[in-house]
């Protein structure tokens, strides 16, 4: 029985880091304009701005690692259960295969800026920690 509560664990958890994505590839125009007025914030306020900017994300960093402990273990049974060829790495085929397998079909084009956004090393594929970086962003927002 333990193992099919595992199992379910990493599909729920396989399914929100879809759900983190598809929020990601949706609001990248609204992030672009809060960093603007971050800008333009951050230049009202001088020198105060940026000592709140460090403490917050001290205070983030700090949450983002005990997110990270208590995900760990269902965020790798998710990624081997997506990563079918077993290489270590999600391509654009098996991320495609995810979002279906959770009943969430993908265009082409939306699956290109998926990947784009998650790729952080540039090498067209979705390693395991660039997998578990935005489930534990998604589970911050």
């Amino acid at each position: 029985m333990a193992s099919a509560t595992g199992a379910a664990d990493a599909t729920d958890a396989g399914r929100s880091v879809l759900e983190a994505i598809d929020k990601l590839v949706e609001n990248a125009n609204d992030l672009e304009e809060h960093a603007k007025r971050l800008d333009r914030l951050e230049k009202v306020l001088g020198d105060v701005a940026p000592k709140r900017a460090v403490r917050a994300r001290q205070n983030s960093k700090e949450l983002q690692d005990e997110i990270a402990q208590l995900m760990n273990e269902n965020l790798e049974k998710a990624f081997k259960q997506f990563d079918t060829d077993s290489s270590g790495a999600l391509d654009a085929e098996e991320l495609r295969a995810a979002y279906q397998a959770t009943g969430r079909p993908i265009s082409d084009e939306k699956l290109s800026k998926c990947v784009k956004m998650l790729d952080k090393d540039g090498d067209g594929l979705i390693d395991l920690a660039e997998f578990k970086e935005i489930a534990i962003k998604s589970q911050m927002l």
